[in-house]
């Protein structure tokens, strides 16, 4: 079921992963990235690449790690 006003073939879910490099999270984005060419995805670390994949794009979700204590937002 796409979004109204849009075909399926143009639907993306567009996934934000707020963690530390190496940790699980990348499983979670190949996971999202099995689903098909409609999703898209990104991983940062720390504040300002944060700050940039927000001012970059519209993210439908953003999953953010507990454990990453150096990024207080």
């Amino acid at each position: 079921m796409g979004a109204i006003g849009r075909s399926e073939n143009t639907a993306c879910l567009r996934a934000l992963l707020i963690e530390a490099p190496g940790h699980d999270g990348q499983r979670l984005l190949d996971a999202l990235q099995g689903c098909g060419p409609s999703v898209e995805t990104r991983q940062v670390a720390q504040r300002a690449e944060l700050e940039r994949a927000l001012r970059d794009a519209a993210w439908d979700v953003a999953l953010l790690s507990c454990s990453l204590a150096e990024l207080s937002v």
